[in-house]
């Protein structure tokens, strides 16, 4: 690869100094030549100025070209004038002829890649040379001025256009349907996950809009892809999901399901875009948007009439406040995008719309109900199936982790190993989803059965913890001042060791979270904590967990008081770190 991409240098400037003498308009044709009159009234223009041995000190030009035409058609062709520039760098000794000259042997080849390098060095340099510094700068100017001065691409408009075509019924629909899924399935395994689909979303969104808009869009429509992902591995009935493709039913899509998750995807972007423009709580908190009833009141006339909802249709002002209640499912005065997206949902299937049709499914009763309800069911009767065994604890995750976060020689070695395994590109930055994607095949390998990927489940909420913190002591670390966190969601080789300590850290946090929280580990992404269970259930919490703002139990109220904030009556799991982080510190 190295020798490639030096002979790229070299044969692009052999080329151009083609180019410079050939006066044909065409940009390629492969059958391009140079007349001997093209080369007498041109070839001073590529003396000196490409660095080729050949073409320098030229005191006889008819000569040299009859040199070029070795059949003497009286024309050359790239390949003949190619071929002569190289052997004259060979028979001349020079370090692009050390280049060319090489035979695969080891020894040439170590020899070749130090030629390469200068090779495609000085040909690089030659190159820069003839550049106008000014013609760059301008063309750098008008390529950054034209990212900062493209409009805004937020709405959801933009994002539906990028995929609807691709869930459409035809055959052209269907060849870009195969196209993407060799890209999402590179690996041949039949099956994608969560965050391959992730990545995959936003690499559409990139390449339709650029890197600053698209990975705005695509944070901007984030909360709803699990959603829509959730929804499609739904639809697997129970016969499929005994196979290996298969083993975990709320884990993997396959092809079989492609066309619907991108209609899912379609229409839960446009479920979470209705109801983050009514609900504005902070877009920070990634598993806790709620809807107010004061929110609703004061803004579901934003969404009646344009989002093509049934439930939202031309709603009457007398009915506004009692659809609220019949969204709120726990009677709890808030509204979760789970509870939303789902009454949306039922709304169609019983309206008989298009989109009612495609969310409506007939299958095996013991797979059958809401998305994340039916998660909930079938990871409980996992848990509790005689041949599993209960889910274990964070002793069994912790001993996965905590040994790459120490300072000896040992857990040095056990870092790179397992960086080398992350950063398989070698890009030399990782993302969430390589670092989701690792702790679950860390747990699956250490853990037989399906004990690694429900204790990857259980203890889920603590990675985006992790990740989060790491990336903004790395921010701090690079001078920024405003502490926002970096939006190319990226942690390097540097913080890693620091990622494995916070993964235990928020690892123990989230554990003692969901030992008195009712949320059955976050499976149901109920990332609540309520002042009564707080009271029925603050003694489970022992000394085990060793926080320091868990240690004195002797005012339970007042603690619970220090937590929440804004008098919710609830504690939310990023409540919960902020206070037990601060009590450490």
């Amino acid at each position: 690869f190295r020798l490639f991409i030096a002979y790229l240098c070299i044969y692009v400037n052999m080329f151009d100094s083609f180019t410079l003498i050939e006066r044909s308009k065409t940009v390629f044709n492969a059958d391009r030549r140079i007349t001997l009159d093209e080369w007498i009234a041109g070839y001073n223009k590529v003396l000196c100025s490409h660095n080729f041995h050949g073409l320098k000190n030229i005191s006889d030009p008819p000569a040299v070209f009859l040199a070029m035409d070795p059949e003497e058609t009286g024309k050359i062709a790239i390949e003949e004038w190619c071929v002569y520039l190289c052997d004259s760098e060979i028979a001349a000794g020079t370090q692009i002829g050390a280049c060319l000259g090489i035979k695969e042997t080891r020894e040439a080849s170590r020899a070749a890649s130090k030629a390469a390098s200068k090779a495609a060095s000085k040909t690089a340099s030659s190159v820069r040379s003839r550049m106008s510094r000014s013609a760059l700068k301008k063309s750098h100017s008008m390529a950054s001025k034209a990212e900062e001065d493209a409009p805004p691409i937020e709405d959801i408009n933009a994002f539906l256009v990028a995929f609807v075509d691709i869930g459409e019924d035809g055959n052209e629909a269907k060849k870009r349907r195969q196209k993407e899924w060799r890209v999402l399935n590179a690996n041949g395994t039949g099956v994608i996950s969560l965050s391959e689909f992730e990545r995959w979303v936003k690499q559409i969104l990139l390449t339709r809009y650029g890197a600053k808009q698209g990975l705005k869009l695509w944070q901007t429509f984030r909360f709803s892809y699990i959603h829509a992902f959730n929804k499609a591995t739904d639809m697997v009935p129970k016969s499929a999901a005994s196979d290996s493709h298969h083993a975990n039913i709320n884990e993997n899509i396959t092809k079989r399901e492609f066309r619907l998750l991108v209609v899912f995807l379609c229409i839960y972007a446009k479920m979470f875009d209705a109801f983050s423009q009514v609900e504005i709580g902070s877009d920070e908190i990634e598993n806790d948007r709620f809807m107010t009833k004061d929110e609703w009141l004061a803004g579901y006339m934003k969404i009646s009439r344009n989002h093509g909802f049934v439930a939202l249709n031309n709603l009457p002002a007398s009915e506004v406040a009692a659809l609220f209640t019949a969204m709120d499912k726990d009677g709890k005065g808030l509204v979760r995008l789970r509870e939303w997206c789902f009454f949306l949902g039922e709304a169609e299937v019983q309206g008989k719309t298009g989109m009612g049709a495609c969310l409506e499914f007939k299958q095996n009763a013991e797979i059958k109900g809401s998305t994340l309800s039916q998660k909930k069911k079938v990871l409980k009767k996992q848990a509790t199936n005689p041949d599993i065994g209960p889910i274990i604890g964070v002793e069994s995750f912790l001993d996965v982790f905590a040994n790459l976060g120490g300072d000896d020689t040992d857990s040095k070695r056990k870092r790179l190993r397992e960086w080398r395994g992350i950063d398989s590109t070698g890009s030399g930055s990782i993302s969430f989803s390589d670092f989701d994607r690792w702790i679950k095949q860390k747990l699956n390998s250490a853990h037989k059965g399906k004990q690694g990927f429900l204790l990857w489940q259980k203890m889920r909420p603590s990675y985006k913890q992790a990740f989060k913190r790491a990336k903004e002591i790395a921010t701090c670390a690079s001078g920024a001042t405003n502490g926002n966190i970096r939006p190319d969601d990226l942690i390097t080789k540097k913080q890693f060791r620091l990622l494995t300590v916070f993964l235990c850290i928020y690892a123990k946090m989230v554990d003692a979270f969901f030992q008195i929280a009712k949320a059955n580990d976050g499976l149901d992404g109920d990332l609540r904590l309520t002042s009564e269970e707080w009271s029925d259930g603050y003694q489970k919490l022992t000394s085990d967990h060793g926080f320091v703002g868990l240690a004195d139990m002797s005012d339970p109220g007042s603690i619970f008081s220090a937590i929440e904030k804004d008098d919710k009556g609830f504690v939310l799991l990023e409540d919960w770190i902020i206070f037990l982080t601060n009590a450490e510190i």
